[in-house]
């Protein structure tokens, strides 16, 4: 493989599912007790801002911290300098989760300084499950596409490399699809009552978000990278070699390119996931922290918008004629309001383009 070595990666891989059912007209309560405020603007409000941790067998929950909601994402999707104390419900913003202890670990024969993190978003509208993965040292290309393959189901490409998932819950590989299955068993039988539940909504089965943090090599704009690089870059987005004859011949995935800024760049299949390669930062170890913030900005934007989007969608499909004042109108005509929030208030260039080549969420939020 050409021009590139790696000592630096993050993978987060996410669902999204949405709730319609617990707020149509005349829904029985499918919340447990201790997520009864999800029931209430009021009760959302102040349970989400005075931080009152919502605890179950498997996940503690809270609203999304201060450190956060300031961050540039938030903090203009929200629309104030300080957003603490806004209007949580209509915003509907999502309450993070984490387990109490170690949940998730990775198999002996990865990467030795890999670390891993499980987090679930919850709002009133679904959730979405975020698994984080960071691998450091030098990274051989070739390691780095048969990792992306494992993680993602897709036979490896080398010798004799094992075909099991990286991921390891009480010691087991897991692949991605079971470990999200199994989650969204627990919040069915932690958060919402079981045997009134009619089942969720997957509107995204996955969408992997991957950032080349570290690098060795020439600064090139995407555009303006050899064929061979170019494979390269979409080879480790799809976990599979895509060679600089494919990419001469155009036969390759068609992926919707964002130039960021100078030479960095995002590569997305909205399908699949999103490559992120913002290579001035990653190559600076001053704007470390730009970076990884940059990054997660990408990947909330994403999650928020699918997660609007689809629950709109959905709701509209599910209950096009429901009483106005019923709790699924509101929330779908929130939804719709806050997509265009975003995409009047965050000018971040990928949201941006986001909002421009997907035609559903261009369409929701216009005027």
């Amino acid at each position: 493989m050409p021009g590139y070595d790696f000592y630096d990666v993050t993978i987060t891989a996410f669902d999204v599912h949405t709730t319609i059912d617990p707020h149509l007209p005349s829904a029985p309560d499918f919340f447990q007790e201790e997520f009864a405020f999800f029931k209430s603007e009021e009760a959302y409000n102040q349970a989400y801002w005075s931080q009152r941790a919502a605890q179950t067998p498997h996940f503690i929950f809270r609203g999304l911290p201060q450190r956060v909601l300031r961050n540039h994402l938030w903090r203009r999707y929200i629309g104030k300098t300080d957003p603490i104390g806004s209007d949580a419900w209509a915003l509907e913003l999502p309450l993070v989760g984490h387990p109490p202890g170690r949940l998730l670990a990775l198999s002996g024969d990865t990467n030795p300084q890999a670390r891993t993190r499980l987090r679930v978003y919850l709002s009133p509208l679904g959730w979405s499950t975020n698994i984080l993965i960071r691998l450091q040292g030098h990274i051989l290309n070739r390691e780095l596409i048969d990792f992306v393959a494992r993680l993602t189901g897709k036979p490896p490409q080398t010798g004799d490399a094992p075909a099991e998932s990286p991921l390891l819950m009480d010691g087991t590989p897991q692949s991605l699809t079971n470990l999200f299955r199994q989650v969204e068993a627990w919040l069915l039988e932690e958060v919402y009552v079981p045997d009134r539940w009619l089942g969720s909504h997957l509107q995204i089965p996955l969408h992997l978000v991957v950032s080349l943090n570290k690098f060795d090599g020439d600064i090139v704009g995407y555009k303006a990278m050899a064929p061979a690089d170019q494979g390269l870059m979409l080879s480790i987005l799809y976990g599979r070699t895509i060679e600089a004859l494919e990419v001469v011949r155009g036969k390759v995935p068609d992926v919707l390119w964002t130039k960021i800024s100078g030479s960095n760049f995002a590569l997305t299949d909205f399908s699949h996931g999103t490559l992120v390669f913002a290579q001035r930062e990653a190559q600076d170890p001053e704007r470390e922290a730009a970076l990884h913030c940059l990054v997660k900005n990408i990947r909330d934007c994403l999650m928020l918008t699918f997660t609007l989007m689809h629950f709109h969608t959905e709701s509209q499909k599910r209950a096009p004629d429901a009483d106005p004042e019923a709790r699924v109108t509101s929330l779908r005509d929130y939804a719709r309001s806050n997509l265009r929030r975003l995409r009047s208030n965050y000018h971040n260039e990928f949201c941006r383009n986001l909002f421009r080549h997907r035609k559903a969420l261009k369409k929701l939020s216009s005027r």
